[in-house]
């Protein structure tokens, strides 16, 4: 099971998290989308896709702190395999800040990084979707 952790204050990350969720499962890959999440099992293997916008200063979105406290307390998630998707603006210095702060935190904690994250930007011309789908597309192979 794949689930995708949406961290969002304004909506668009959920929108992309669900843009994730459809193209995983054109590729028969099976995924849900958690909006709300304070902590993992440890015992299960599974793959975890993290899908974030940076708020405030660089800090996680309000729904995902309870998870970004439960993972500082350094959790062993050797049993699961993750991927960071992140929002944000390059025009500030804390961009996509929320994102590398929870691939940090995951590496930390013995996850297993499928590959480097992705970041959208707000700033480019292209819709966040548009930009995290193209380069997902190349990573699918990861998640079998």
């Amino acid at each position: 099971m794949i689930k995708i952790i949406v961290g969002t204050e304004t909506g668009t990350a959920e929108y992309v998290a669900d843009e994730v969720l459809d193209l995983l499962g054109e590729h028969d890959l099976n995924a849900e989308v958690i909006d709300q999440i304070s902590e993992l099992s440890l015992d299960d293997t599974e793959t975890l896709v993290i899908c974030t916008s940076t708020h405030g200063a660089g800090e996680v979105p309000n729904n995902l702190k309870k998870f970004e406290q439960w993972l500082q307390t350094s959790p062993n998630l050797e049993n699961k395999k993750f991927a960071v998707i992140g929002l944000g603006d390059s025009s500030y210095d804390t961009f996509c800040q929320a994102a590398k702060s929870l691939d940090e935190l995951l590496s930390n904690a013995n996850a297993n990084r499928m590959f480097t994250p992705i970041f959208a930007d707000a700033m480019s011309d292209e819709l966040p979707e548009d930009i995290v789908l193209l380069l997902l597309k190349a990573q699918l192979d990861k998640f079998v």
